[in-house]
């Protein structure tokens, strides 16, 4: 209708390389090419996040944890081991703000599944 405003799906992506080096890039192709193709494929319905490293490592670990809470690993947390086990689920991507995939690029199939059925929820 017109005047409604959509909610939008939103995807953090955490890509490997937290050291911000660069030298990860080929691992995270597959993982931006996906990104690309969410932002193409759902345009104005899907909002991409993609962390950065290096200087934004703080805001990074913030959100990380933000995710950790929503997803009922709250424990970790509180224990101050969010950063310890960032390097053991990423690749990660959390969707709405819940880990949708962790430790591995998922199919675009998977990925968007997953999307269309957060689209629904929110509607």
């Amino acid at each position: 209708m017109e005047g409604e405003k959509t909610k939008k799906v939103v995807l953090d992506i955490f890509p490997t390389g937290i050291c911000g080096c660069g030298q990860r890039d080929a691992e995270n192709a597959p993982l931006f090419k996906l990104a690309s193709d969410v932002l193409r494929d759902f345009k104005d319905k899907v909002e991409v996040n993609i962390m950065e490293y290096g200087t934004e490592i703080d805001k990074a670990f913030l959100r990380l944890n933000q995710i950790l809470e929503n997803s009922g690993k709250g424990r970790i947390v509180s224990m101050g081991l969010g950063a310890q086990v960032f390097r053991s689920i990423i690749p990660m991507i959390a969707i709405n703000g819940k880990i949708a995939f962790a430790a591995s690029v998922p199919s675009k199939e998977a990925l968007y599944v997953k999307i269309n059925e957060a689209l629904k929820e929110s509607s």
